[in-house]
């Protein structure tokens, strides 16, 4: 399913699964990796938290570039995800897809 906290016996979807799990893994523009990176690490270093907003169409990167560059520098990061958009897609808040 679509849910990345999975119960029972649920194996991940193939992108949850092979999703890239750190920066060298990415295939993205170096470019725009750095320039993510960037805006973490003076989040993180001078403790002035910022809001980051990627916008982008579906499948192009944005959660998997965060996610691997959190992992990269061993911290968490929340993810906002419209609930009116999920429910589109038929995606519970929760993140379960309906059947």
């Amino acid at each position: 399913r679509g849910s990345r906290k999975l119960s029972g016996g649920e194996k991940p979807c193939w992108n949850i699964k092979y999703a890239p799990k750190t920066r060298c893994e990415l295939a993205m523009h170096k470019k725009k990796v750095e320039t993510v990176s960037k805006v973490l690490t003076e989040s993180l270093t001078l403790k002035r938290h910022k809001i980051i907003i990627l916008s982008g169409p579906p499948g192009v990167g944005k959660s998997a570039t965060i996610r691997a560059l959190a992992n990269d520098m061993k911290c968490s990061f929340e993810e906002w995800v419209n609930p009116i958009m999920m429910y589109e897609v038929g995606v519970h808040y929760e993140g379960e897809v309906e059947k």
